[in-house]
């Protein structure tokens, strides 16, 4: 892995660094935020953009909140582009390049893993991946294929590809702990399941919804549906209800559905903020241990 010299200070918060990855022939670009005394041992964080996004796009949608888990938890946050900006996620409708070349994506995960275990001292039992989109998309299917590389998964404004939509993936493995956070008016990936798309055009194909997806990954990490508790997590100003969380929970690890109320295709965030100061960071600090174990 190549790297640049690292950037002045961002906002006193993290150093940035840009570095290449040479990976599948193919040189990818990786966006690095790191604690300005580097904490050895300390967790990485990779998230991941959606359709037409890039590393440094996707770290500005989400206001830069990832950055404060370089800041408050020692941890390596790396946000990689995709091949043309876009991910070969487990979806058969796939218009990307990324598909139509068969962009080994997993592989280059993998590869990112282990260069910050060398580049960045982390600790490979505190991984977790994040992504938005067409990057949530990704993150699934990392959690399919690639279940033992992470302690945690969170998708955002993504879900599980219906039945006739994905590719085959391998049976259950290890449990993921899993946080899915969706708009309830998301056009794009609609809650309700169904096709997804950009106002109808470049469909992805059908998903299925955003509580249908909890409970395949209940079931795929052998948890007991029938323990799910729901909660109302944050409220707007006027009281109502602005965030609620189904979660089953048990000794395997959670699977947490963040729904924000009337939210649409978007990060959570101090950007993009809901009621109650609900931000993905917040919510991932809280539910994914691996953070701060």
């Amino acid at each position: 892995m190549d790297a640049q010299p690292p950037t002045s200070p961002d906002d006193g918060v993290v150093r940035l660094e840009r570095r290449t990855l040479h990976h599948g022939g193919r040189e990818r670009p990786l966006l690095v935020a790191r604690p300005p005394s580097p904490l050895v041992g300390g967790p990485l964080l990779l998230v991941l953009h959606g359709s037409n996004g890039t590393g440094a796009t996707v770290r500005r949608a989400a206001g830069r909140d990832f950055d404060t888990l370089a800041r408050d938890a020692g941890a390596a946050v790396i946000y990689p582009t995709g091949f043309r900006r876009h991910w070969n996620d487990a979806r058969v409708r796939l218009p990307f390049a990324a598909r139509r070349e068969e962009v080994d994506d997993v592989g280059f995960l993998r590869a990112i893993v282990a260069a910050s275990v060398h580049a960045d001292g982390i600790d490979p039992e505190r991984v977790v991946a994040a992504g938005f989109s067409n990057g949530g998309a990704m993150v699934n299917r990392l959690a399919h294929e690639a279940p033992e590389l992470l302690a945690g998964a969170v998708m955002i404004g993504a879900t599980q590809p219906a039945p006739g939509n994905v590719i085959p993936l391998p049976p259950p493995g290890p449990a993921v702990p899993l946080m899915l956070v969706h708009g309830t008016r998301d056009a794009t990936v609609p809650y309700e399941g169904g096709e997804s798309s950009v106002f109808g055009l470049n469909s992805r194909g059908p998903g299925l919804s955003a509580p249908q997806t909890l409970l395949y990954w209940a079931a795929r990490n052998g948890l007991d549906a029938a323990r799910a508790v729901a909660e109302v997590v944050a409220r707007d100003d006027a009281g109502a209800p602005a965030v609620e969380r189904l979660a089953v929970d048990d000794e395997l690890g959670r699977v947490a559905l963040y729904s924000v109320i009337g939210g649409g295709h978007t990060i959570p965030s101090s950007a993009h903020p809901v009621g109650g100061g609900f931000t993905v960071v917040g919510a991932m600090t809280a539910d994914l241990a691996a953070l701060r174990g």
